[in-house]
C-alpha cells in the first residue's frame, strides 16, 4: 500500500515533466523550422531554368593525362626525359610540356597553346595509336549539374532511384527532387536535431 501511494504521488509529477519536455521540443523545433524557412528562401531566389545549370561553352583543353605502356607493364615509374617528352610531342603533332606525375603511373602534360575540344580529341586519337602509349585522356573540367547523371538515376528501364523522381511517374511515391534541385541546393538551411 505504501509503495502504490508513492507511485501515485510521483506519477503526476513525471507526467508534467514529460509534457513540459515535449512542449519545449515542439517550441524549439517550430522556431528552428521557421528560422530555417526564412533563411533558406532569400528575397529573390534565382530560378535556374531547366533541369541542369545553364549550358556552358566547353573550356579550352590545356592538359592531357598520359600513361606509358612500359611503366604499366613494369609497374614502376620511369624518369621523364627530354627525348621522351619530345617524342611524345612529335607523335601528337603539338608541343607538350611535362607538368607532373600522378597516381597510378600517370603523367600530366600541358599543351603549349590551348585547343578546342574537337582539336584535342584529334590529338588524343593520334597519341592512342602510338605503341608506347597505354592510355591518353583529356584533363577535363567538371561542372556541377542540378540533376545527377548517375546511370542508376537516368536509366528508365531499371528505375533504381524512383524515390527521387516525380510522385506521379511510372512508380508513384517519389519526392520530386529534381524540382527542388532547381530551386535550392540547401544553402542557408539550418538543421537541428534534439
Amino acid at each position: 500500500m505504501h509503495i502504490t501511494r508513492r507511485l501515485a504521488v510521483r506519477r503526476p509529477q513525471r507526467v508534467r515533466k514529460v509534457a513540459l519536455y515535449w512542449a519545449l521540443v515542439l517550441v524549439v523545433g517550430a522556431s528552428v523550422a521557421a528560422g530555417a524557412s526564412v533563411a533558406a528562401a532569400p528575397a529573390s531566389t534565382p530560378k535556374v531554368g531547366g533541369r541542369a545549370l545553364a549550358t556552358r561553352p566547353a573550356p579550352p583543353v590545356t592538359q592531357l593525362i598520359v600513361r606509358f605502356r612500359d611503366e604499366t607493364v613494369s609497374g614502376e615509374r620511369i624518369a621523364m626525359t627530354v627525348p621522351r617528352v619530345d617524342g611524345l610531342s612529335k607523335a601528337a603533332g603539338a608541343q607538350l610540356l611535362y607538368r607532373r606525375p600522378m597516381a597510378e603511373l600517370a603523367h600530366v602534360f600541358s599543351l603549349r597553346a590551348p585547343l578546342t575540344q574537337a582539336e584535342a580529341e584529334v590529338l588524343v586519337s593520334r597519341l592512342r595509336r602510338e605503341s608506347g602509349i597505354a592510355a591518353v585522356e583529356i584533363d577535363d573540367h567538371l561542372f556541377p549539374q542540378l540533376e545527377p547523371n548517375d546511370p542508376f538515376y537516368t536509366d528508365v528501364t531499371v528505375e533504381r532511384m524512383w524515390t527521387l523522381k516525380s510522385p506521379s511517374g511510372p512508380r508513384a511515391g517519389g519526392i520530386n527532387a529534381p524540382l527542388a534541385w532547381d530551386i535550392t541546393r540547401g544553402q542557408g538551411a539550418v538543421v537541428a536535431v534534439i
